[in-house]
């Protein structure tokens, strides 16, 4: 049975990873034998048809947080909105076949106003952690289409502009994409770091409401940030 501290340890680790600045690669789709292509090629046309265009394909490392729980790095593909204020990802994790060997496919919507990021996902797992004050940020259920989270995400936008009656950053390159991207990998590091990298209440979250394992997981992780 794993001890708190073990879990409290190597938690800390994983969120430091998740974190952490990013080294891209820009890859081909040739080097991902075990994704399935033609969901790739779907969803590109879908968004080409909404006057998003393809910038390129990426590699995220490191991605050795999903060792053990998915078949082969994920490939990202990275598309525009005709206005240049809207980034689009869509990558697919396919799950080792002791897990059940399901394909999920995620989909994420980012765009920038001044000091506030908008972002719009079905990667619904990523909801139990809390985000930054400047994030407005909606999880739909892992299994909405595409289709859902581009008409939310773009709806959604639109309220925030006539809220704040600031403008999104605009992006003409994959690189402007990939910027605004760290820009807000920095804020979540920055209130991760602030935090003490996990919360009680997310703990309990994870552990499904069980919140003696949370405390006792919780106890380690204040311990391991005090001796660090």
């Amino acid at each position: 049975m794993t001890r708190p501290r073990e879990i409290a340890e190597s938690l800390i680790a994983t969120l430091k990873a998740q974190h952490a600045p990013d080294t891209i690669t820009l890859v081909e789709e040739s080097g991902f034998p075990h994704l399935d292509m033609s969901a790739y090629h779907q969803v590109r046309r879908d968004l080409e048809s909404h006057a998003y265009r393809y910038l390129g394909d990426i590699e995220i490392a490191p991605t050795a947080t999903l060792s053990g729980q998915y078949v082969g790095p994920p490939m990202i593909r990275c598309m525009l909105s005709g206005d240049g204020g809207i980034g689009a990802i869509y990558y697919q994790l396919r799950e080792i076949a002791a897990r059940g060997a399901a394909t999920h496919h995620l989909y994420d919507f980012l765009s920038e106003l001044e000091n506030t990021f908008v972002l719009t996902s079905n990667a619904s797992a990523a909801g139990t952690f809390n985000s930054p004050p400047s994030f407005d940020i909606a999880f739909l259920p892992q299994d909405t289409s595409l289709d859902t989270v581009r008409s939310a995400h773009e709806s959604r936008l639109a309220t925030a502009r006539a809220r704040t009656g600031a403008e999104p950053t605009s992006m003409v390159s994959l690189d402007d994409v990939l910027a605004m991207e760290a820009r807000v990998k920095r804020a979540k590091y920055t209130y991760r770091e602030a935090s003490g990298w996990i919360t009680l209440d997310e703990l309990i979250a994870l552990t499904r409401g069980n919140r003696p394992i949370a405390e006792g997981i919780f106890r380690e992780v204040q311990l391991i940030l005090q001796q660090s």
